[in-house]
């Protein structure tokens, strides 16, 4: 199997805080692509309010969507 073909994938928390913003996410995510990494899945153990699957959203997806 060619290597170039396997999807590559990682698993991250995302708990947005003071001390975790966006641009922390759009930077891990681009530290992740930069190591072949082709999909970031994230873990987000507050879903259940909307502020942070907001945040990514609108703040980060668009910026690392073509990573």
């Amino acid at each position: 199997r060619d290597y170039r073909e396997i999807e590559k994938t990682t698993l991250a928390t995302a708990f947005l805080d003071e001390l975790s913003t966006t641009e922390a996410l759009v930077d891990f995510c681009g530290t992740m692509a930069e190591l072949g990494i082709t999909h970031v899945i994230f873990n987000m153990p507050d879903a259940q309010g909307l502020r942070n699957i907001e945040a990514i959203s609108e703040k980060v997806i668009p910026q690392v969507k073509d990573l």
